[in-house]
């Protein structure tokens, strides 16, 4: 689409100009922001008659942007690529870009759509609140909301033993405790390459089935993309052993200092030994021992266990980008303005409660 501020196109993925490529990431760079990582979440975690693309935008005749989004069998844009899987899904720009120019241009070309979607982006980015500034110009309504909690801890500079003497007390002790008698009656592996991968993939499946986890929504996304990130030196793959017999795993990548937990799961028949407490202890004590690591990322979601492990907590947000003008977006707003209301309502119940 051609407007007085620049161009949007639709791309998909594996056809992305190499001027649109160059802005993203090396993924032991950053993870979230690589080719690597969208290629997989869009082979392996993309719904039925679905398909990732990138929108490319370009301002003063050249690329300033880059977004991954997903698209219909008719090519029209739905969503950014979201997954259960993704950390992060925010816009990558040109460096110099006049990114609040680059939201307007986006904007108008969503001006086509009912709403469209995107989620997965940190509150606390400037260069994307820019953008969302840019694109709210464009006379689309941005409808945000909370999208999730992510705990992390930083860690740059501390031992194992550094990190534990923050913890809660409970913890502490609690992980003393279990890492002696671990030593003893269990086995730590790590697995970081291709040595050894298919039995950990197995060990891991094997594991998931036994835990409490709900079974996957895109079943072949985790083997996957441990390949690919073990291809690529970023996996982390622990597993904790008792009488030879796998009992705990966990998925970790490892990108740019971080390194951030993906998946964990153990066998709830071997609960007494505490495998998850253990396995989360051996794995935050090799990778410190590893070195280069900045920060310990935790992921999607305010599970209790994170706040034991970590202290800090920042929220992922989304938007509805709403054409007030079409009947998709019309109803976006309504449902936005209850959601605010219920919210409001909730809140002076609370706050009238808490007076009596």
């Amino acid at each position: 689409m051609v407007d007085a501020h620049g161009t949007t196109e639709l791309v998909t993925l594996d056809r992305l100009p190499p001027e649109a490529q160059l802005l993203f990431s090396a993924p032991q760079d950053n993870l979230f922001a690589s080719l690597l990582w969208w290629h997989i979440v869009g082979a392996y975690a993309a719904s039925a008659g679905e398909h990732a693309a990138c929108a490319i935008v370009s301002t003063d005749n050249r690329i300033s942007m880059a977004l991954p989004v997903c698209c219909d069998a008719k090519g029209r844009m739905r969503s950014s690529l979201s997954s259960p899987y993704n950390f992060l899904c925010p816009p990558v720009f040109a460096p110099g870009a006049d990114i609040v120019a680059s939201g307007r241009t986006f904007g108008a070309f969503c001006y086509r759509y009912g709403s469209v979607r995107f989620d997965e982006w940190p509150a606390d980015d400037p260069p994307s609140m820019a953008f969302i500034a840019g694109v709210d110009e464009s006379g689309m309504s941005v409808l945000p909301f909370d999208h999730f909690g992510n705990w992390y801890e930083p860690v740059e500079g501390r031992s194992f033993d550094d990190y534990l003497a923050v913890r809660p007390g409970s913890l502490r002790s609690t992980v003393r405790r279990k890492l002696r008698a671990a030593r003893q009656n269990t086995h730590f592996k790590l697995v970081t390459g291709d040595a050894d991968l298919q039995d950990g993939i197995d060990d891991f499946a094997a594991i998931y089935q036994k835990s409490w986890k709900q079974a996957e929504p895109f079943p072949e996304f985790t083997e996957n993309a441990m390949r690919a990130l073990a291809s690529a030196g970023l996996l982390r793959l622990g597993l904790l052993y008792a009488d030879e017999k796998p009992i705990a795993v966990q998925f970790w990548a490892v990108s740019g200092g971080h390194a951030q937990l993906h998946k964990l799961a153990h066998d709830e028949r071997a609960a007494a030994l505490s495998p998850g407490t253990i396995l989360t202890a051996l794995m935050i004590e090799s990778l410190l021992r590893e070195g280069g690591i900045k920060e310990l990322d935790f992921g999607r979601g305010d599970d209790p266990y994170k706040q034991l492990w970590t202290s800090h907590r920042r929220q992922r947000i989304g938007f509805i980008l709403a054409n007030r003008y079409r009947p998709a977006g019309i109803l976006a707003i309504g449902q936005a303005r209850l959601g605010s209301f219920k919210r409001a309502l909730r809140g002076a119940i609370q706050t009238q409660t808490e007076a009596i």
